[in-house]
Formats: structure tokens, C-alpha cells, sequence
């Protein structure tokens, strides 16, 4: 017999199953009263669950969530709605078909003031957290353009002191942006 009461544990894996799937069942909707229940699912401990609210926002037109994802205080939340908006709002490169727009530079700009809020908190996040906005820096750049020679330098000066981190996580990942704000 066990001394840990059933609800001392996690939720279960059903439960977190369940939580997923019904998050995937708004995947491809295009009803902005999916945004709560996304949103407050962007910062679960579950991967896939976070990973299943952030493609539900990614369904929606972002001009409904984008102030949000913006504005995001909580850094989970906020990295997941900053990567969702990332690529809601521009194709990559590679996938963009001739004649589609191009990325909207406001929109880039916006999310790397952002992005750059959350990096000013670099020594209070985790681990996980340094891998991931680092990605989104990376995918920013990728699906809307480089930063401008200021903001290389801003950026440059703001990451090269905190290398290396000793977080086998993050150096790679820190290594190739510094490479690429040369």
C-alpha cells in the first residue's frame, strides 16, 4: 500500500491526453473564442500541450491575439504566444510562394521589443526558457528579415558577455546567433 494520496500526484496521463486532444480539436478553427482556452494552456508544465495551444493560436488571424501576445507578462505565455505569432504572421522563406507578401515590419519590430523584454530577464529564466527565445530570435529572423545593424549591435553586446553559458541547452543555440549578428 502507498502513503502518496492519488491527488498529491500530477494529473494523470489521461488527463493531460484529454487536455491535448481537446486543444487539437481547435487546430484549423477560425473562432477567436478558442483564444482563452489556448492561452491559458501556453504555459502547462506538457509539452505537447503548450505545443497544442500555441498551433490553435497559429490558426487564428493574429490581428485578434497579437496585442495580447505582446503584452504577455507571464514568460511561458508569453514565449509560446511570441513563437505562435512569429509564424502566423510570416512564412518561411523557403515556403513562400511567389507573389505573397512580405513579412510586416511592425509586426517584426514589435515582437522583437518583446523578445528583447523577456532577454532582459536572461538570468532569472530557466533553462528551457533561454533554448526558447533564443529559437524564436532565430525564427524571426529567419521568417521576417534580420535585424538592423543597431539592433545587431544591441543584441551582439546584450548576448556575447553571457557567453558561454555552461547550459549545453543554450550555448549552441547562443553560439549561432552570435555567428549570425556578425
Amino acid at each position: 500500500s502507498s502513503d502518496v494520496c492519488s491527488s498529491d500526484l500530477a494529473p494523470s496521463s489521461s488527463e493531460a491526453r484529454n487536455k491535448r486532444l481537446a486543444l487539437e480539436k481547435l487546430h484549423g478553427v477560425k473562432n477567436a473564442a478558442a483564444i482563452p482556452e489556448a492561452w491559458q494552456n501556453l504555459g502547462d508544465k506538457d509539452r505537447a500541450i503548450r505545443s497544442a495551444a500555441r498551433i490553435a493560436l497559429e490558426h487564428l488571424d493574429p490581428a485578434s491575439w497579437a496585442a495580447k501576445a505582446l503584452a504577455e507578462t507571464d514568460t511561458d505565455k508569453a514565449l509560446g504566444a511570441l513563437l505562435a505569432l512569429a509564424r502566423a504572421s510570416a512564412t518561411d522563406p523557403a515556403h513562400r510562394k511567389p507573389g505573397a507578401p512580405e513579412p510586416d515590419a511592425k509586426v517584426k519590430g514589435e515582437i522583437i521589443k518583446a523578445l528583447d523584454r523577456l532577454q532582459a530577464k536572461w538570468d532569472s529564466l530557466t533553462e528551457q526558457q533561454q533554448a526558447d527565445l533564443l529559437r524564436i530570435y532565430a525564427i524571426v529572423f529567419v521568417r521576417m528579415g534580420g535585424p538592423d545593424d543597431a539592433g545587431r549591435a544591441t543584441l551582439a553586446s546584450a548576448f556575447e558577455p553571457r557567453f558561454p553559458t555552461g547550459r549545453k541547452l543554450v550555448d549552441g543555440d547562443l553560439a549561432q546567433l552570435l555567428v549570425f549578428l556578425q
